[in-house]
């Protein structure tokens, strides 16, 4: 086993770090029943289930522990600079701390943004209507 002795080590801080699985954009229902949307890149299939990674501090998971349904919305991977414009909103109106520091803003929809309109419709050709199951 050859060891490697010389290498450089780059520490990065990127706001969201996707690799590998496909980043899906979460649409849950606000208390006014806009729309919240979160770029997502913790998900899998499991049997009839989709299992989703999020944050206790994002405004999907407030929205889904009131109203337990979601979309999942898939979109095209020519739509990546899109979604990456997404990253840096979050849809609680006080910003967490530690998104501040990652200079997160808050958009109450983003969806109507200028780099979004075309993408939840016209770029997601996949999606699935979801209820969120009981927590044991």
């Amino acid at each position: 086993m050859r060891q490697i002795k010389d290498y450089t080590v780059k520490e990065i801080h990127p706001n969201i770090l996707y690799y590998g699985t496909p980043v899906v954009l979460l649409t849950t229902l606000n208390e006014d029943e806009t729309v919240n949307i979160s770029p997502i890149s913790s998900s899998w299939a499991l049997g009839n289930y989709v299992v989703l990674g999020l944050s206790r501090n994002g405004q999907a998971i407030v929205n889904l522990e009131r109203h337990r349904e979601c979309v999942i919305n898939i979109p095209d991977p020519s739509l990546w600079e899109n979604v990456e414009r997404l990253a840096c909103f979050t849809g609680k109106e006080k910003v967490p701390k530690y998104k501040q520091e990652m200079r997160f803003s808050y958009k109450k929809e983003k969806i109507s943004s200028k780099w979004f309109n075309s993408c939840c419709f016209n770029g997601c050709k996949t999606y699935a209507d979801s209820r969120m199951s009981p927590s044991n």
